[in-house]
């Protein structure tokens, strides 16, 4: 179990979706499997929602995310396939730390729907889940929908456009400074 959670945790960056009164994204935690985990306020308590996309990624809960993305209730994370032949097992390992087991997957396929792979088929049916298979456009719909009516869903999708450039790397996480003495000496007591 402990391989399989950090497995995950190494392909993906994770966000969790919170009911605040801020409105905006903030870093919280960051190791080096993980870039960053993000606390994202949403007023529509706490729930993942797809507020669109671009050729490159999708808007979730108004913040731009660049490339493919896992989304489930009420996180979501960037997702490493780019296409639907790099769609694998492996990269679906996510769905096995899930309690209780979603009882769809959605599965965006980019531009135009393609069927997974056998392989890919054939693990989610050991699982117990359904496999809704859409173009990506749809499937954000279709997940906003599942996910309000309060279905245990999981959102697979891939970026409209798989050649559509990322960032190289994720920003570092810089923590607060909390040593108020070289302030001090600069600008006095506070």
């Amino acid at each position: 179990m402990r391989r399989t959670i950090q497995r995950a945790l190494q392909l993906s960056h994770i966000c969790r979706s919170t009911t605040s009164q801020q409105n905006r994204c903030r870093l919280v935690a960051s190791t080096r499997s993980i870039n960053g985990i993000a606390s994202l306020t949403e007023t529509e308590k706490g729930k993942t929602k797809f507020s669109g996309y671009y050729a490159g990624g999708f808007y979730i809960n108004n913040v731009q995310v660049p490339g493919s993305v896992m989304a489930y209730s009420d996180l979501y994370m960037m997702w490493k396939p780019r296409t639907m032949e790099q769609v694998t097992p492996a990269s679906l390992v996510f769905l096995e730390l899930i309690k209780p087991v979603p009882e769809v997957l959605v599965l965006g396929c980019g531009a135009e729907p393609a069927p997974p792979s056998r392989e890919v088929q054939q693990y989610l049916a050991s699982m117990g889940i359904k496999v809704e298979v859409l173009d990506s456009r749809n499937a954000t719909g279709y997940f906003n929908v599942l996910n309000d009516e309060g279905r245990v869903v999981v959102g697979a999708l891939l970026a409209p456009d798989p050649t559509a450039p990322l960032p190289e790397v994720m920003p570092e996480i810089k923590e607060p400074m909390w040593e108020r003495a070289p302030l001090a000496s600069r600008y006095g007591k506070f």
